[in-house]
């Protein structure tokens, strides 16, 4: 088994353990370096410290072995996911020839069984942010019915990260638009936010 361990997904994990550790204080992570030390190391495995923070802000129990196979995290049927800002090369096409654009980009995936709201906390290194979204399961359908697909991209601004500056219309409105939906409607302003039942 290979493993990679990149400065962009280092930094995406301390964000976002940097941004969490309040919301587990029954922990105790008095050796915050000693942590720090093995996240930049790619031996923390940040998505349970997500779980656990959101079990604990919200109240709602984490699921047992049991439901693993049947697509939930949490007792009432939410399903969290810890994504990174990554840069990458988008195809696209200008005046008739090919080309490729630079995206920034955190992909949710796996969620072809998943069977509640899901819910984002998204890290990105070039603005030393975190992001929370809660996407209804709803969208979730409408994403894979359209694109037959169980992942989706949440696209950040490529220069300074965070919200992109402007979003296109899709069939003449913005709502129309996922990634406009995805940061003016299903975004939350804070953990406490998106932890709410």
């Amino acid at each position: 088994m290979a493993s990679i361990v990149s400065e962009n997904s280092v930094g995406g994990d301390l964000v976002i353990y940097r941004r969490l550790l309040p919301y587990v204080p029954h922990l105790n992570l008095k050796s915050n370096k000693h942590y720090e030390n093995l996240i930049c190391k790619g031996l923390l495995q940040i998505d349970s410290l997500v779980e656990e923070a959101i079990a604990t802000q919200s109240g709602v129990d984490r699921a047992g072995d049991s439901t693993v196979e049947i697509g939930y995290d949490f007792e009432n049927g939410w399903e969290a996911k810890k994504v990174i800002a990554i840069e990458t090369q988008v195809p696209t096409t200008c005046l008739g020839f090919s080309t490729t654009r630079e995206s920034r980009r955190a992909t949710v995936k796996n969620l072809k069984h998943k069977t509640g709201d899901i819910l984002i906390v998204a890290g990105d290194v070039l603005s030393n942010d975190v992001y929370y979204f809660k996407v209804p399961q709803h969208e979730i359908r409408k994403l894979r019915a359209k694109t037959k697909l169980a992942q989706f991209a949440i696209v950040f601004d490529p220069e300074r990260g965070g919200p992109p500056k402007s979003f296109n219309k899709r069939n003449g409105s913005l709502k129309n638009n996922f990634q406009y939906r995805l940061w003016n409607w299903y975004r939350k302003k804070s953990f406490p936010a998106l932890c709410k039942n």
